[in-house]
């Protein structure tokens, strides 16, 4: 699957009404987690390792989900640093 495919497929999962607004979600999770517009039409299996961790963090929260912790892996992505996922 695609990176938009992934998003908005676990965005039907999690209960997003639609499938015009789970693809809705989904580009906006894509653009949340800094992944760019040519990224959303990469296949999920040619991602770089970094690419892979940001597009796992997009389809856990996608769909309302809440972060209940914060693994020391995502430091180097820049989330905690902004203050974007987490206070």
């Amino acid at each position: 699957l695609t990176v938009l495919e992934h998003l908005a497929l676990l965005a039907a999962i999690k209960g997003v009404p639609g499938w015009r607004a789970c693809v809705d979600a989904a580009r906006a999770m894509r653009e949340m987690v800094g992944l760019s517009p040519a990224d959303e039409r990469a296949m999920a299996t040619d991602l770089s390792g970094g690419m892979k961790r940001k597009l796992q963090m997009g389809m856990a929260l996608i769909g309302g989900s809440q972060v209940r912790g914060c693994g020391v892996w995502l430091w180097g992505c820049g989330w905690l640093r902004c203050g974007c996922w987490c206070g």
